[in-house]
């Protein structure tokens, strides 16, 4: 006969456990974002910052929408700074997060946005476009990793977020955006392996799933289409990611690791 299952007491409980609450504030905490100056990177960046964190905001062309949020950021009374990259690039990639420690002294959260999209079936997809899709989507978060993981491992401490797709747990194909999904796939893979990996030096490593998130690529007409194929009856918000994401980077998901959050309103389901 199996033993009946046993109830954790007060007394029995680990002390990690005991007022335990949910604890959302980042002070003190510096985050680096990739792909800060996108619809959804500039969500996560304010959210982040409103949240107690000082960012480093990570861009590749768009410099002035990059010091418009560095400002935003310094009214808030953070400590923001603005930094170019090709994250697809192993140099540019280590002097980045190279930057960001010494202005900061620290890194403690990675969020990597960062990843073109493209709408094409494969068949009509060139090997350019396929290799875009995991240079930015997949490599940049490896670099990035990489890169960011000696300075967590020797703090024993780090949080890294990485935006994936939804839908891609529940093995769904997607025939006009293949690459992308295949990209996404790959990052999920990733962002497990190097959950198991890091588990023993005090990082986390997670992802969260948008499905479809409302922005200025969206027309109304489109935005009523999707809107028919998901429970919820409406898309997602960029805030509405960004919360996602700045859970996971916080003290209230300090055991949670190699987790896909989905933000899709119930669509794929």
């Amino acid at each position: 006969m199996q033993p009946g299952p046993r109830h954790c007491h007060a007394s029995r409980c680990s002390p990690h456990t005991n007022g335990l609450q949910m604890n959302l504030q980042l002070d003190g905490q510096v985050a680096l974002i990739t792909g800060a100056t996108g619809c959804i990177g500039s969500a996560v960046t304010m959210s982040l910052a409103r949240s107690g964190a000082d960012v480093a905001i990570g861009f590749c062309e768009n410099k002035q929408k990059a010091e418009d949020l560095a400002q935003e950021a310094l009214r808030m009374g953070r400590r923001a700074l603005t930094v170019q990259a090709d994250v697809t690039s192993e140099h540019q990639t280590l002097a980045l997060i190279a930057e960001v420690e010494r202005r900061f002294g620290r890194l403690d959260i990675l969020i990597n946005v960062v990843g073109h999209f493209l709408q094409k079936p494969l068949v009509e997809t060139t090997a350019a476009e396929w290799q875009e899709m995991l240079e930015t989507n997949v490599t940049s978060a490896f670099l990035l990793c990489k890169a960011a993981l000696s300075g967590m491992r020797r703090r024993r401490h780090g949080r890294i977020v990485n935006l994936g797709l939804a839908g891609l747990e529940a093995g769904h194909g997607f025939a006009q955006i293949g690459a992308h999904a295949v990209a996404k796939a790959a990052l999920l893979s990733l962002t497990r392996s190097l959950a198991k990996q890091e588990a023993g030096h005090g990082v986390t490593v997670n992802m969260v799933a948008p499905g479809f998130v409302y922005g200025p690529q969206v027309s109304e007409a489109q935005a009523r289409e999707l809107a028919a194929r998901i429970p919820a009856g409406r898309l997602a918000s960029a805030a509405e990611v960004a919360s996602a994401v700045v859970f996971l980077a916080s003290p209230a998901a300090s055991y949670i690791t190699g987790t896909v959050i989905e933000v899709a309103g119930g669509w794929g389901l």
